[in-house]
């Protein structure tokens, strides 16, 4: 695979490799070996994320010369790590995860940057590590579910063009294709769900679930996948922090169950005080949504608001979103972009406004649906949780 490489080099390469084995018993040695297509002059990085203090460190780097890189030394444990590749403009090609733990040799790796079967460009990784060959095996189920999503795409694509005739159905689809991160995150949940549902005792299990858990997730059926996981890996690094994960986001702001509110702090775009109780007067049910202009995940959530809003508004619904934006411009600009056309307030103060200290908003984007008495009867629901709320209520 690497007979590019002289034999020499190669040997040398793990003569140090096992001799710093043999000399450092604390720590886990490591040794990448690697080749890429098209990318001289390149930089390897590899990096670590810690999902516990959301830090990105870098462990160690390299130029790609004549096509092919090695990376070589120690880490502290056995754990899942990024590769990430970038150009000489210093924009990055793509940073796949691979895992390093004891092997003698780790991994010898292969990058494609040019691969048109996979989405993500998944390179392919030879390991003596059963872990890595899991997440090989979890990044080929991935990019199988992207394909189909693709295909979705291209079908919607083709569709529109077709219906240029047709403003009605050129709306709807124009209106889909505006949906398509909300396709794609479908496909990849759909990937990590099918590989934890047949692969429990694989490390890779909880490592791929805690990407999917949050507090807008089916959190009772995350918790029915997590606990079909093997006893060691549920109380694996990985397992441990998937449950509390969850835990966090089931009880996240549940302490203001049956609280009532009475009034928001916050101005309008123009400046106006929001009259709340004549909100609640004309409405039997109010959500209150706290979200921000830089909050991707707000943002992606925010059509899906708008829907509801259409469809259920006239049946005695209303929206008001709590904006944790500190400029101004950031935030109407977000709320024309959206098309949002339910009550915007705001302190611009951020995290240190008056409502958002009160309400512990500490997570975004948070919700509370509330009655017309101001009675909070839920919190931080889904689109079709809310949608349920709503048919129930006002139906």
């Amino acid at each position: 695979m690497f007979s590019k490489i002289s034999h020499f080099t190669f040997f040398c390469l793990i003569f140090f490799y096992l001799f710093f084995a043999i000399s450092c018993n604390r720590e886990t040695p490591y040794l990448i070996i690697g080749k890429t297509d098209n990318c001289n002059g390149c930089t390897v990085v590899l990096e670590y994320y810690d999902y516990k203090s959301h830090e990105l460190s870098i462990i160690d780097s390299t130029y790609v010369k004549e096509n092919k890189f090695s990376l070589n030394g120690f880490i502290q444990a056995p754990d899942f790590y990024d590769l990430s590749v970038y150009n000489k403009n210093k924009n990055i090609n793509y940073t796949p995860t691979i895992y390093i733990d004891d092997s003698p040799i780790n991994i010898q790796y292969k990058f494609k940057l040019i691969n048109k079967n996979y989405a993500y460009n998944y390179p392919t990784v030879i390991s003596e590590s059963s872990v890595q060959n899991d997440l090989s095996h979890f990044m080929q189920l991935r990019d199988s579910c992207y394909q189909l999503f693709k295909k979705k795409i291209e079908s919607l694509k083709l569709r529109f063009m077709n219906s240029m005739n047709n403003d009605r159905l050129m709306n709807i689809l124009a209106d889909s294709l505006n949906h398509i991160n909300d396709y794609y995150n479908y496909y990849h949940k759909r990937a990590i769900k099918h590989f934890v549902n047949n692969n429990p005792s694989s490390l890779v299990a909880p490592f791929k679930l805690l990407e999917i858990i949050n507090h807008r997730s089916n959190l009772l059926y995350l918790q029915k996948l997590y606990n079909e996981l093997d006893e060691k890996v549920a109380n694996s690094k990985y397992g441990k922090l998937c449950k509390e994960r969850i835990l966090k986001y089931m009880t996240h702001n549940t302490e203001f169950l049956d609280d009532t509110i009475q009034y928001l702090h916050g101005n309008q775009p123009d400046g106006s005080k929001l009259y709340f109780k004549n909100i609640l007067n004309r409405n039997k049910v109010v959500l209150i949504d706290f979200w921000a202009s830089w909050c991707g995940g707000c943002r992606l959530e925010m059509s899906g608001l708008n829907k509801v809003y259409e469809n259920f508004h006239t049946k005695g619904f209303d929206i008001i979103a709590v904006s944790l934006d500190q400029n101004r411009e950031n935030w109407v600009k977000a709320i024309s972009e959206d098309d949002l056309r339910f009550y915007q307030i705001s302190e611009l103060e951020g995290g240190k406004g008056y409502d958002v200290q009160r309400f512990n908003i500490t997570v975004l984007p948070s919700n509370f649906v509330i009655d017309h008495f101001g009675k909070i009867i839920a919190t931080n629901v889904s689109i079709d949780s809310l949608k349920q709320i709503l048919d129930f209520k006002l139906n």
